[in-house]
């Protein structure tokens, strides 16, 4: 994430909380940012690009947005952020994740997890983190076995292609 993000993310978070609806623009800038064109994102987050094409472009952003989003779009675009938007998605998001105590984990596995295995981890990862986990699950065939849980910046890998790696490295430094 880059670091201009969160300052608009923090400003956007305070305004929706105070209007009670944070949940609601945390999904619209979502959906929002998921649904934008690339062609359209590149014109509005070049910063020589401004002028009418640009402008038409944030209109129609803006034209089927809450107020509160439409107004924060047109402040990122002011002062030439809309580059950010993702990044502010994304910061947004995890302050909201924060408040309601909750955190998401991405988990990797070599299989795919059933809801059973998925709720046993979630509850597991949720009492080592004393928070509510939101867990999504991906496959990764390259694990061998096992799974590797990645929650922010850290990661907890029990994939057999993790335990490989780590004993290749013991066996090396041993020598």
């Amino acid at each position: 994430m880059r670091g201009g993000a969160a300052p608009y993310a923090e400003a956007l978070f305070g305004l929706a909380r105070e209007h009670g609806d944070a949940a609601a623009i945390a999904d619209e800038l979502a959906a929002l940012e998921a649904a934008l064109p690339p062609e359209t994102r590149t014109l509005l987050a070049h910063p020589t690009v401004w002028p009418d094409a640009a402008r038409a472009a944030l209109g129609t952003l803006v034209a089927h947005a809450s107020p509160l989003v439409a107004n924060f779009l047109r402040v990122l675009a002011h002062h030439r952020r809309m580059a950010l938007l993702r990044d502010v998605a994304e910061a947004f998001r995890e302050r909201l994740d924060e408040a309601e105590g909750r955190v998401r984990a991405r988990v990797q596995s070599a299989r795919p997890l059933d809801p059973e295995e998925t709720g046993r981890l979630a509850a597991a990862l949720g009492r080592r983190l004393q928070r509510d986990v939101e867990i999504a699950a991906e496959v990764r065939r390259d694990l061998i076995g096992g799974a590797r849980v990645l929650v922010g910046d850290r990661v907890l890998d029990g994939s057999l292609e993790g335990q490989l790696a780590a004993l290749r490295r013991r066996l090396v430094s041993a020598r």
